[in-house]
C-alpha cells in the first residue's frame, strides 16, 4: 500500500446524524475510539463523543475513549508547523478568544 492510498482513506464517525432512528450516518472524520464490553470499538468525531458515550450499548465505564492512533490514521496526524497545523491553531485560539500571539 503506498501513501497515496493511506491519505484517501478517512474513518467516519458511527454515529447517526440526528439520533439513533436517523438511517444516515455522520460523514465528519472520526478521532475517537471508544471502546465497548463485549463489542467493536466505536469512532467518534468530536461533535457526536458525548452522545456516543452515553447512548451507544456495552461502553465501558468509566469511559475508556482514546484518540485515533496517528501510526494507524496518517489521515489524522498534523506536522507541527505546517500551514495545516497552524491554521488548526489559530481556529482552536479564535473558538477561545485567545489572541494569536504566543
Amino acid at each position: 500500500m503506498d501513501d497515496s492510498s493511506l491519505s484517501d482513506h478517512v474513518e467516519t464517525c458511527d454515529a447517526r446524524v440526528s439520533g439513533p432512528d436517523d438511517p444516515e450516518f455522520c460523514t465528519k472524520p472520526a478521532e475517537f475510539e471508544i471502546d465497548r464490553l463485549l463489542d467493536t470499538s466505536v469512532i467518534s468525531c468530536p461533535d457526536h463523543l458525548g452522545p456516543l458515550l452515553l447512548g451507544a450499548n456495552n461502553v465501558l465505564w468509566p469511559p475508556q475513549v482514546q484518540l485515533l492512533d496517528a501510526t494507524q490514521h496518517p489521515e489524522k496526524a498534523v506536522v507541527i508547523g505546517s500551514a495545516e497545523a497552524d491554521r488548526r491553531e489559530a481556529e482552536f485560539r479564535a473558538s477561545l478568544g485567545v489572541p494569536l500571539g504566543r
